[in-house]
This record gives structure tokens, sequence and C-alpha cells, in this order.
């Protein structure tokens, strides 16, 4: 097995195992990464831009690197957050989830900014 068929199998783990304990489905897991990422570029950039937005929107390599990142957080959550919240139901794990996953907890509990300004040096828009 490849490196990059190794690190899309480790994805759908990971994926499996929040919507099985979150309840999501695939569209509505896959939904939330979506959503999130434009909310993450219209705060990082501005709503004002949109020309901007959907340019940074159509890159590969923003997706690439935001689904590299969300899926960072989700081995976090497995990891750090789920063991705590394993005995309640599903609506309260997929309320910490969203809540992990919000783009304001991101901005000021992680380093996303600086890595989000690495790669738009890199992709040069």
């Amino acid at each position: 097995m490849t490196r990059a068929e190794k690190a899309k199998k480790r994805q759908e783990e990971i994926e499996a195992t929040i919507c099985k304990w979150t309840e999501l489905d695939s569209f509505g897991y896959r939904d939330l990464l979506y959503k999130s990422a434009l909310e993450f570029l219209e705060i990082m950039e501005g709503a004002g831009d949109s020309q901007y937005l959907k340019k940074m929107a159509s890159k590969r390599s923003f997706w690439n690197w935001w689904s590299s990142k969300w899926y960072s957080r989700d081995s976090a959550f497995i990891q750090r957050v789920l063991p705590e919240y394993k005995c309640l139901k599903a609506k309260y794990i997929e309320e910490k989830y969203r809540e992990w996953h919000s783009v304001n907890y991101l901005i000021t509990n992680t380093p996303i900014e600086d890595s989000y300004y690495h790669l738009i040096e890199y992709i040069n828009i």
C-alpha cells in the first residue's frame, strides 16, 4: 500500500469514527468540512473580496491543506475529547465536535493562522 493509500484509508477510518459517535452521515460530515472552510476564508480574508475568496476556494492546494488540518483536528478530537464524551448521547458529542471545529475556536486556540499564511505565500495568488 502506498503512502497516499495509507493516508486515504486513515482519513476514511477517522471519518467513520466521527460519524459513528456524532451520528452525522457522510454528507453531513463533509458538508461541515466544506462550510467551515468557506467560513474560515471569509474570516481570514474578509467577505468583501468575493473574487479572491472564489479564487482561493477553487485551489486544490487550499483544499488539501484544509482537509489535512481537519483530519488532524479530528484525530486529536478522537484521542482527547471523545473518551470523556463517549457516555453521552450522540447529539452532545456532535455539539462538542462542532465546537471543536468552529472557526472562532480554531483561530483563538490553534496555530492555524500561521499555517494559513504560509499556505498563501506558497500558493501566491
